[in-house]
């Protein structure tokens, strides 16, 4: 069961977040101790945004309980703001405020550890789609550049602002359209005219996994598995974003270290039972 509460904020709401984790996770332990079978996982979709976390996570608390923290390492900007910023860039611009170099896949994920999310729990969402922007001045295309609303809606998706990969790649195969690597960032983008889109690619992803693996982070989870290129539109096979990710986390494991109250060794697996020993009528074990 993933919970994704969004958002709880202020202390009522903090101190009932934790109490619905808790609830759930006795509830889960009970049925699989009494059913013997596996215990179901629980787990919480949670924000990038380091004022979100606390406004509303007793992060400590909620990690006694969680078996995994999803972290929603996307919508870090789009189309609800007057300037075009990537989805989901992995580190920040040289130039960068002090407040925006915390919009970022690293500080975000860095700051649930510190707030004391254990390591191994914590589980990085990778995005499999883009925000768009309608740029102000077609001619002023990088990061920060004044945008007027959302970029155009794709075919599919039907959305303003948003595109999922596989209509990125019908933006990217349009004549006249500029692809860009953004080395701060470790993410592309891409301009066409008046159009703008922030997104991640095989490289990007590949990128980012390389940095949760450096880091020691638990795994990660997709925004989400429809968006990615489910048909083999792009020229590079069935969900290559996917695929990429999967193929960099090969043999990669994460010592669990985490001592919580309902620990086991693998999240969901069964803990080993004790033998019973029971006394007949004449005193035999």
């Amino acid at each position: 069961l993933d919970i994704d509460w969004e958002y709880p904020r202020g202390p009522d709401d903090r101190a009932s977040f934790v109490s619905l984790i808790k609830e759930l996770r006795l509830a889960f332990e009970g049925e699989a101790k009494s059913t013997d079978n596996d215990k179901l996982l629980l787990t919480a979709a949670v924000p990038a945004s380091f004022e979100a976390i606390a406004a509303g996570y007793d992060v400590p608390e909620l990690a006694k309980y969680l078996d995994y923290i999803n972290v929603m390492a996307y919508d870090f900007h789009g189309q609800w703001e007057n300037q075009v910023g990537h989805n989901s860039p992995l580190f920040p611009l040289n130039s960068a405020s002090s407040f925006q170099k915390k919009l970022t896949v690293d500080y975000a994920a860095k700051e649930w550890a510190r707030q004391g999310a254990p390591m191994e729990k914590l589980i990085i969402g990778m995005p499999v789609y883009g925000r768009t922007f309608t740029l102000e001045d077609p001619s002023k295309f990088d990061v920060g550049a004044k945008a007027t609303g959302g970029g155009k809606a794709g075919r599919y998706t039907g959305e303003a602002g948003f595109l999922s990969y596989y209509e990125i790649c019908d933006f990217l195969h349009e004549p006249n359209t500029t692809l860009v690597w953004d080395n701060e960032q470790q993410v592309p983008f891409a301009y066409r005219g008046n159009q703008w889109v922030g997104f991640d690619d095989e490289r990007s992803l590949r990128t980012k996994i390389e940095w949760l693996k450096t880091e020691g982070f638990g795994g990660i989870m997709v925004w989400s598995v429809d968006l990615d290129d489910f048909r083999g539109y792009c020229g590079t096979g069935k969900f290559p974003l996917i695929k990429a990710m999967l193929k960099e986390l090969e043999g990669y494991n994460v010592e669990w270290n985490y001592k919580g109250p309902y620990e086991t060794v693998v999240p969901g697996s069964k803990p080993k039972k004790e033998k019973k020993l029971c006394e007949n009528d004449e005193g035999q074990v």
